[in-house]
């Protein structure tokens, strides 16, 4: 029979279910069990038979009434054989004399309870006596790999019976007489027989007892690591429900009462993977989760984050979920996400940061609080992808290079910009227009004269020049003529007048939104088709298209070659930046419009020019050379 199942598989087995002979179906039905039950070593690595085997008899019960009575009136005569074998088991040698037939049974047991084979209503009665092994093997087996594997069988079939799997953890002796073989306890638990029957009981127990909220975030640390099912599988949306029934009980946890630290991280632990098991769901019960208990979640989160005297490490678990509840998670709607989240972070900050970096000392116990909290914003910032989530670290972009964790913040930066700029796709309008808008909300913040020198530099250098690098020409174009929408006019109608006054300018504000000016349309000439300029650009520049072409261009050079000649009686780092940008603009615009030699001479290598763009108490070794003109300017 064995041999027959595995050469002929699923065709044989339909063959047999087709016969309509009571008698022939029972012997079929005891074969097909005992098969189960004795396992040959040949067939150890061959869970393709098995499975074969248990699909039988699972499809078999569902067609037949008649197939239904047999299969699990010859069940429970071979698991009927297991009680004898408990009957006075005292020792050592006891367990070890019966230990060959005790295995076959359990692992059989296990196999057909978890297939569903017996139903549950039939299966409850072996609960107590699965326990029991169980509770046997680890007393007697002196936690060989025979008793381990018995104990672990038997508690999987007494779980899918309704048995509490949560025993193994309820007191010190339990705990102790199950250990060995408790990750392999949680292996089993997510697995649907199983969890479809404890998962309301172990979450309640979680919330009495910290050694059942462990055992919970360790089940849902193997679905979440996808240990068990695949990501957007029918299985993995079947778990989540599962959970998702009782997710509000911990919600109801951390806002009814205050708990100590270790009981609300454990908590806050299970929250967020289940939040992570939320974003590999299908699309319809992302939908769902969405209106159900996410934004009960977050708003008690927000709640807990606000509260003072909490541990750090309670805030830095806090941080974790936010991070995963950002502007463009899958799990929150636009609707749903509000300024609150925003707001609350900002206060965070406010609250729980020094004023001034530096103020801290490395190696205290205060830097390593601030350390730990400062990474996981920044995580939170970068995976908002929003730049919005930017002003939250405002106070840190003030301080520049002199802050604690100004690398940091450099490298986050950078990820935080290649992330929103790789979400561009050709033909991808949505994302296209939604980066468009970022860049555009982001030149409003650059633009803004209340903004610190220092942050506004650190956003356009950081920030937007990467990002608006990564812009294909076409996206590039469209930004330019995009309306702003503060301003009302098209962002390069907005430069042209900031440059137009740039050598009039005298306040600090004013200085850095010249900057800002010429090194935007600094990249505009240095990555757009000098011909759209002419055309396209320059039309939008002036308004109609009746232009010659060379208006733009005409009006940089002029104001640039300005700002750059201006006698200045104190140069500080502001004018000298300020007059690198705009010497920068007007030799890329030079370099891209122009061909003769006398433009190059006559206005990029003017002697006034040089106080306001170098140091003239510094020494610089500079070296240059051209391909084009013979003249060589030293």
């Amino acid at each position: 029979m064995s041999s027959s199942i595995k050469n002929n598989g699923n065709r044989l087995l339909r063959r047999v279910a087709d016969v309509d002979n009571q008698a022939f179906q029972s012997v079929v039905v005891e074969k097909l069990l005992l098969a189960l039950l004795h396992r040959h070593d040949s067939w150890a690595n061959d869970a393709s038979t098995f499975n074969e085997i248990e699909e039988f008899c699972t499809s078999a019960i569902a067609r037949s009434q008649v197939w239904a009575h047999q299969v699990q009136k010859t069940a429970e005569a071979l698991l009927s054989t297991l009680e004898p074998c408990l009957t006075n088991m005292n020792s050592s040698s006891d367990f070890y004399k019966h230990s060959k037939t005790i295995e076959s049974l359990v692992l059989f047991g296990s196999e057909i309870l978890s297939a569903e084979i017996i139903s549950f209503s039939m299966a409850d009665k072996y609960t107590s006596m699965l326990a029991l092994v169980a509770s046997k093997a680890m007393e007697y087996g002196h936690c060989s790999a025979q008793s381990r594997l018995i104990a672990v069988a038997a508690l999987k079939a007494a779980a899918v019976c309704g048995w509490k799997i949560t025993d193994i953890v309820v007191n010190s002796a339990d705990r102790q007489l199950y250990g060995p073989v408790y990750s392999d306890v949680v292996q089993f638990i997510p697995t649907l027989a199983v969890w479809k029957r404890c998962a309301s009981e172990l979450v309640s127990f979680s919330l009495e007892n910290g050694f059942g909220v462990i055992m919970l975030v360790d089940v849902l640390l193997q679905v979440a690591t996808f240990k068990v099912y695949s990501s957007k599988s029918i299985e993995w949306d079947a778990f989540t429900k599962t959970l998702v029934a009782n997710i509000k009980q911990i919600v109801k946890k951390l806002e009814a009462a205050k708990l100590d630290t270790q009981q609300t991280l454990s908590l806050l632990q299970v929250l967020r993977y289940f939040l992570e098991l939320c974003k590999h769901c299908s699309e319809n019960l992302i939908v769902a989760v969405r209106m159900g208990p996410i934004p009960d979640i977050q708003h008690a989160i927000i709640k807990l984050l606000k509260q003072h005297g909490c541990s750090y490490l309670i805030k830095a678990e806090i941080l974790r979920m936010l991070a995963l509840l950002g502007p463009t998670s899958s799990l929150v709607s636009r609707e749903q996400h509000t300024s609150n989240t925003l707001d609350a972070l900002v206060a965070f900050v406010y609250d729980e940061f020094p004023i001034v970096s530096v103020d801290v000392l490395r190696g205290s116990k205060e830097f390593g609080v601030f350390q730990s909290l400062f990474s996981e914003l920044l995580s939170v910032i970068e995976q908002s992808k929003s730049i919005a989530y930017l002003k939250i670290i405002y106070p840190s972009l003030k301080e520049g290079t002199k802050h604690l964790f100004s690398a940091e913040i450099k490298q986050m930066l950078a990820r935080f910009s290649s992330s929103i700029g790789s979400s561009m796709h050709p033909g991808g309008t949505k994302n296209n227009d939604r980066v468009r808008s970022q860049l555009a909300e982001l030149l409003d913040a650059l633009l803004d004269p209340t903004l610190d020198v220092a942050i506004r530099k650190s956003l356009l250098e950081e920030v937007f020049t990467p990002l608006i690098e990564c812009q294909a020409g076409e996206a590039l174009q469209k930004f330019y003529l995009m309306e702003s929408p503060i301003k009302k006019s098209s962002i390069i109608s907005l430069l042209a007048t900031l440059i137009s006054t740039s050598a009039e300018v005298t306040s600090e504000g004013s200085h850095i939104g010249v900057f800002v000016a010429f090194s935007l349309v600094e990249i505009l000439y240095r990555l757009m088709d000098p011909e759209v300029i002419r055309t396209d650009i320059n039309s939008a520049f002036l308004g109609h298209k009746n232009g010659k072409g060379r208006e733009l261009t005409m009006l940089v050079c002029k104001c640039a070659s300005k700002v750059i000649t201006k006698p200045n009686e104190d140069v500080d780092d502001l004018i000298r930046m300020t007059c690198c940008a705009a010497y920068n603009c007007l030799l890329v615009a030079v370099s891209r419009t122009q061909k003769q030699e006398k433009f190059f001479d006559q206005i990029l290598f003017q002697p006034a020019l040089w106080g306001n763009v170098l140091d003239l108490s510094r020494e610089y070794d500079l070296h240059a050379e051209t391909e084009e003109f013979v003249t060589i300017y030293p």
